[in-house]
């Protein structure tokens, strides 16, 4: 089973299967057993909605001609709001009709544009997951029977992360991180 997001590197797969099996061992011995393992792979967004919300509309994700003659910013290189700041633009004032130069912010963060955050910064997660459970009945007489059920619960995530240099604001270096963890739980009925 498989899903998208509706964003960029929003992925979920998962693969589980169940095997059951109940067996009668004489006329007064049953056992049985119930295996589930699972296998989840993620890749998580990096980004999320408030960060396309906050940025400007007329921002390019990559720059052009135009946006490169304004910042000095190579052509197809990324944009981001900072390098338009404390940039001087000449143009005709809608109320007087005249010329006028302005020095602009109009991006007050350090952070870069959330698409070149998506594209330059990865997070995957694999999860396996085993859930089994067994159990053995005894008759021992007509309307005593002694039942014991065992079972245990395992679970072991990999959690794997990788930014680019400059990924999220200048001057910062190239990450990556990898975290697993093993969970164990054992339980006696």
């Amino acid at each position: 089973m498989g899903d998208r997001g509706i964003m960029l590197d929003n992925e979920y797969d998962r693969f589980n299967v169940r095997i059951k099996v109940d067996a009668t061992l004489s006329k007064k011995v049953k056992a049985g057993i119930n295996i589930s393992p699972t296998y989840t792979k993620k890749q998580k967004a990096t980004s999320n909605f408030m960060d396309f919300y906050r940025t400007p509309s007329w921002m390019p994700v990559k720059h052009n001609e135009v946006t490169s003659a304004i910042t000095g910013a190579p052509i197809g290189s990324y944009a981001y709001g900072s390098q338009f700041n404390n940039k001087q633009y000449t143009g005709i004032d809608p109320i007087t009709g005249k010329e006028r130069t302005v020095t602009a912010n109009p991006f007050s963060t350090a952070n870069h544009n959330p698409r070149m955050i998506m594209d330059t910064d990865k997070r995957y997660i694999d999860e396996y997951r085993l859930n089994t459970s067994s159990y053995l009945s005894i008759e021992i007489m007509k309307g005593l029977e002694f039942k014991t059920s065992d079972g245990f619960n395992v679970s072991y995530v990999e959690d794997a992360r990788y930014r680019d240099r400059d990924s999220r604001q200048d001057g910062i270096t190239n990450q990556g991180a990898y975290n697993s963890a093993l969970k164990i739980d054992k339980y006696v009925i």
